[in-house]
């Protein structure tokens, strides 16, 4: 359908523009998110229905990778008026916690993530960004995706450091280890670590540790 849609715009502007409108009325989220994404792509052609994109329903995670780039891509083009109804609907975001207290740390970061977007395009959005990043300690991961994933090697540490675990008494080492218990928190020093420590040690006195622990 998006495909479909972007040759319609590109073909028959006018009438697609009415088509468009009528999309961003429909009941269903991924429908909307596909109108947003045609006027970020023929912004040119459908400019006129950027306001109806501009108010806080769709600044959540729900259309945050379409409504994100759409501001990225065209904030520069967009008239002041547009521009300052912007910067207020992102202020204005508010998260709370679970007693329904507004929570200063989780509200700056989601302002954050909109403010990302268009903080290279004046003095204003630069300031409002610098704010909300001095509140939570550093930059949104990308700001464009409501969830991600990511891989890479992870080296795993020892929650005792090696030259500890050689240092200790057998006795002593395998109390130690017996009472460990692994939190099992990613990236942070756990029984994988622990063990490839254990590995590392001599032949003999690996063989001694695994001899007193069965």
């Amino acid at each position: 359908m998006r495909d479909a849609l972007l040759a319609f715009i590109s073909k028959a502007p006018e009438a697609a523009k009415i088509y468009v409108d009528e999309l961003l009325e429909c009941p269903f989220e991924t429908i909307r998110r596909i109108a947003i994404y045609a006027i970020d792509q023929h912004y040119q052609k459908l400019d006129e229905l950027i306001k109806q994109v501009l108010v806080e329903p769709y600044f959540t995670s729900n259309f945050r990778h379409e409504l994100w780039h759409l501001l990225h891509n065209h904030y520069p083009q967009f008239s002041e008026l547009e521009k300052v109804v912007v910067r207020k609907t992102i202020i204005g975001l508010v998260e709370t916690s679970e007693n329904n207290l507004q929570s200063e740390g989780a509200s700056a970061y989601e302002r954050a993530i909109w403010l990302k977007a268009i903080n290279e395009y004046g003095d204003d959005e630069s300031e409002l960004y610098q704010e909300c990043i001095n509140i939570i300690g550093g930059e949104p991961e990308h700001p464009d995706f409501s969830s991600y994933m990511t891989v890479g090697w992870v080296d795993h540490k020892s929650p005792i450091p090696e030259d500890d675990l050689l240092s200790m008494e057998v006795d002593i080492l395998v109390k130690r280890l017996e009472s460990y218990k692994d939190l099992g928190n990613f990236r942070e020093p756990g029984l994988e670590g622990l063990t490839k420590a254990l590995r590392a040690g001599s032949e003999s006195w690996a063989s001694s540790v695994l001899y007193a622990l069965t």
